[in-house]
């Protein structure tokens, strides 16, 4: 065998062409490594939803939301992991969120509601890894460093509820909580509210999520001559106390916070007609039409109000990985705990600074009237 006049022994032959075999493999590993490093995203966010156990009806349209807002963004290389809380089960939770902080390393967690940040606070902190929950109240206020709520302010939606109260004429009112620290959140601004406006808080009473007995409590109502009663419960205790409310025929005006949804009034059905609530409610034709090119689906305000909390906070989240980018700071979750403290940005839902309480409510009373919410009309607010 012969090169250029040189006479090459085949084993020699052989050791070449291995040897550019082995350059070529380098070489190719080098470029795979390359494309993979380019592909690596730039912000991985961990999204904790109710999917199953009861609680998915709102969860469902945040999930399009959460979606929406990541196919927008796929240039700015983002991951969204979205793992199953079980509608709000505290093993569940804490499995889920260890999964996201542990295994896949998330720079943001997120939690649709406020009944997780107790249990998520420490993991967060322990992580430093800011967790940002769909609604302020007190507990997050003073959950400290790391810890952020948004879009509704639980803070706020309790006085606006009082107020209403009054304007319709109420006089003596009632608390009916659930044993959930997103329910009993609403006490103590309802109470504060209701003081300031002269209204007397007749009766109050704590029961369990899955209480299905509350004809003792409707009954209590009666006896104390309740006006109207804010009842922010879910579940079980939710459906049993509207039907108990109107078997007996009480005739105080209920307002169930913002726990109550479509399913909840299906399984109602004409008990469900009158009672009042506090739903995100949005009205935007551009938000329809992408829903209705990505989904295929059609949605009403109350609807669109969730996917558009879904989308408003992951769009947050990214723009503001983009923004320690565009400053050359790494995005990790310290970064970014300390950037959302001051950085804006406009959403469906209006402004979002995570730094600050929200310094609107964030929702809206609405009234079932035909099976389905429609917006209460307001009367003229209260005089101090």
């Amino acid at each position: 065998m012969s090169f250029k006049g040189r006479e090459v022994r085949s084993g020699e032959g052989t050791g070449r062409l291995l040897g550019l075999l082995a350059v070529a493999l380098v070489a190719l590993f080098y470029c795979s490594a390359t494309v993979l490093a380019d592909e690596k995203p730039k912000i991985k966010i961990g999204v904790l939803l109710s999917l199953s156990g009861g609680l998915e009806q709102w969860c469902s349209y945040m999930r399009q939301g959460v979606d929406l807002a990541a196919s927008e963004h796929e240039s700015a290389g983002v991951k969204i992991l979205v793992e199953d809380d079980h509608s709000v089960e505290k093993r569940a939770t804490l499995g889920a969120a260890r999964r996201l902080l542990d295994v896949e390393s998330v720079d943001a967690l997120y939690t649709w509601t406020p009944s997780n940040v107790a249990i998520l606070t420490p993991l967060a902190k322990k992580d430093r890894v800011p967790l940002i929950a769909g609604a302020y109240n007190e507990q997050v206020a003073k959950a400290g460093d790391y810890v952020f709520g948004a879009v509704v302010n639980n803070l706020l939606t309790p006085r606006e509820i009082a107020q209403y109260f009054k304007a319709r004429g109420a006089g003596r009112v009632g608390l009916v909580l659930a044993a959930d620290d997103w329910s009993t959140s609403f006490e103590q601004p309802f109470r504060a509210e209701a003081g300031l406006l002269g209204l007397n808080v007749a009766y109050s009473a704590t029961i369990s999520p899955s209480e299905t007995e509350t004809r003792a409590i409707v009954t209590n109502l009666e006896q104390r001559h309740v006006d109207a009663v804010l009842a922010p419960l879910y579940g079980n205790a939710l459906l049993s106390f509207i039907r108990r409310h109107r078997e007996m025929k009480a005739e105080s005006l209920i307002n169930v916070g913002d726990g109550m949804f479509e399913s909840d009034i299906t399984a109602l059905g004409g008990a469900a007609e009158g009672v009042t609530a506090m739903q995100i409610w949005l009205e935007s034709p551009q938000l329809s039409e992408k829903v209705r090119k990505r989904f295929g689906e059609t949605y009403d305000p109350l609807q669109l109000g969730l996917v558009a909390s879904g989308y408003d906070l992951m769009a947050h989240l990214i723009r503001a990985a983009a923004e320690l980018r565009k400053e050359g700071l790494p995005v990790t979750g310290e970064n970014l705990n300390q950037l959302l403290k001051s950085f804006a940005s406009n959403g469906y839902l209006g402004e979002h600074m995570l730094g600050a309480a929200p310094p609107r409510s964030g929702e809206q009373i609405t009234v079932v009237e035909g099976g389905r919410y429609r917006l209460a009309s307001k009367p003229a607010s209260p005089v101090r």
